[in-house]
């Protein structure tokens, strides 16, 4: 199995109470967000139990048809796809676990485009789904697969356990083929494109990335979990800037894995062995972390997935605790 997997075998309610916020310098123009601890939810439970989960690890935000900001959460362990309000409470789940059409063997990555299709990555049946999440028709069922990409394999366009998912103002797919150590850009109806990276530790070389973000610019950014650092890229796979070390100091990474770009373009990395957030500028420089090894609120036990809604507020997945927590700026 892919580096980029070994970590899969691996305090549900609202709570009132405030962690300390997050603090740092301010880099280049970018500011360390001032984010306290709001909401926890979530449990460590099979799917029949709303607000259950196995291992959640990918979260991305998109505001629905009615104007509501919604969460959607990848519940990995019990194979299916969770779409939350940004409080936690439930709306829709869909999937389960087997290799056919709308079926999932491990999903990771999410992506939702402005049409409402939902892109799945479908780690460990190698393949990437579209999901058809709004149907104005009666027979169809929200959920329904629209579309396979790629198969098994290392040619252009298959994948060797999917992982992050990410698009651009365009509507174009960008995908972390983990196992094959590198980055693949398709089109928002699933035609290859191109695709950068091989196995290594030299620039542009990756050693099973996991999360990917893009900025407003296009700017595309890369977890590189096995290489304990981040990459950033232009959209046609350029080399812009590394940035990372492993270990335990400031800015420094252990197994980073998820990535999200705040509104003011922040970067947020899930430093999963260090049980905390690291910030950075667009050029990579620290600017502050959050969290800390604990159960407790604001406290991390291998965080994976983060993702960042409109107002700021960032979401982080937690594969050990099987929980989700919610930060946000003081009120104004």
């Amino acid at each position: 199995m892919p580096q980029s997997l070994t970590f899969l075998g691996l305090v549900a309610g609202i709570l009132a109470s405030f962690a300390s916020p997050a603090s740092g310098n301010d880099r280049d123009g970018a500011e360390m967000p001032a984010l306290h601890f709001f909401i926890t939810w979530g449990q460590r439970g099979t799917p029949e139990f709303l607000g259950r989960y196995e291992q959640p690890l990918g979260i991305t935000t998109y505001t629905d048809p009615f104007g509501e900001e919604t969460i959607v959460v990848s519940d990995s362990g019990n194979h299916r796809i969770k779409f939350l309000s940004n409080v936690g409470g439930f709306n829709l789940q869909f999937g389960h676990e087997g290799s056919g059409e709308g079926e999932y063997r491990w999903p990771t990555g999410i992506a939702v485009d402005r049409h409402g299709s939902v892109f799945v990555a479908d780690t460990l049946n190698d393949r990437v789904q579209k999901v058809r999440l709004w149907t104005s028709s009666l027979i169809e069922i929200a959920g329904t697969c629209e579309q396979v990409i790629g198969s098994r394999g290392s040619d252009p366009g298959q994948f060797r356990a999917p992982t992050g998912l990410a698009l651009d103002r365009e509507g174009n797919l960008y995908v972390l083929d983990s196992g094959n150590h590198r980055v693949q850009k398709f089109s928002n109806a699933g035609e290859y494109l191109t695709s950068w990276g091989r196995e290594g530790s030299a620039p542009g070389e990756m050693i099973g990335p996991t999360g990917i973000a893009i900025d407003s610019d296009g700017a595309v950014y890369v977890t590189d979990s096995g290489n304990h650092r981040v990459q950033k890229f232009d959209s046609d796979g350029n080399l812009l800037r590394t940035w990372g070390s492993q270990g335990e100091g400031a800015g420094q990474l252990q197994d980073p894995r998820g990535i999200a770009i705040t509104p003011e373009g922040v970067v947020i990395v899930a430093n999963a062995g260090n049980d905390r957030l690291e910030f950075y500028n667009a050029e990579g420089e620290p600017l502050g972390q959050l969290g800390r090894t604990g159960l407790g609120n604001g406290e991390f036990r291998s965080p994976h997935g983060v993702a960042c809604d409109k107002d700021g507020c960032v979401y982080v997945t937690e594969i050990t605790t099987h929980r989700i927590q919610k930060f946000c700026p003081p009120l104004p």
